[in-house]
């Protein structure tokens, strides 16, 4: 009999979880699809600095750098699949704006979690997301910013 209600159990966690991680996926695609695709771009990289899209240009004299790495935390990320992410490093005391889409706990109201804890940054660009390669923003970064690119 016990086993009965074990395999039982098992199953409705297995079903809760598949359904859970569904969602998840299904509105981080509906965010990705309303956040810009086919619209203005996230970000601009010139001469002034670093236009954020529906945010202030941000010169450069408030950036302290820019860091390009994998997918955080790596522990449960240990293979990238190519994915990278650009994060702009502000100077002390300057908070930088944040690039549009939002996490998934946002969207459901749970948290509203900041990029901030995890990269050190309000500012990251998820390339994933992005036409660009991160790459392709370094060198950029590189052209017209003058600040430290950290790239790993």
């Amino acid at each position: 009999m016990i086993g009965g209600v074990t395999g039982v159990l098992t199953a409705w966690i297995l079903a809760l979880g598949l359904a859970v991680f569904g969602l998840a996926v299904t509105l981080l695609l509906v965010e990705m699809a309303r956040s810009g695709a086919g619209s203005a771009p996230l970000l601009r990289v010139g001469t002034e600095g670093v236009e954020v899209y529906g945010a202030r240009t941000v010169p450069w004299s408030e950036f302290a750098g820019v860091r390009v790495s994998r997918m955080r935390p790596r522990w449960l990320f240990p293979f990238s699949l190519g994915y990278r992410y650009v994060t702009f490093l502000p100077q002390p005391g300057v908070r930088l704006p944040r690039i549009g889409v939002r996490t998934i706990t946002e969207w459901l109201g749970v948290t509203s979690s900041s990029p901030a804890r995890l990269w050190g940054s309000e500012m990251v660009l998820a390339t994933a997301i992005a036409t660009v390669t991160a790459d392709q923003v370094a060198d950029a970064v590189e052209l017209f910013g003058q600040v430290p690119i950290h790239r790993g």
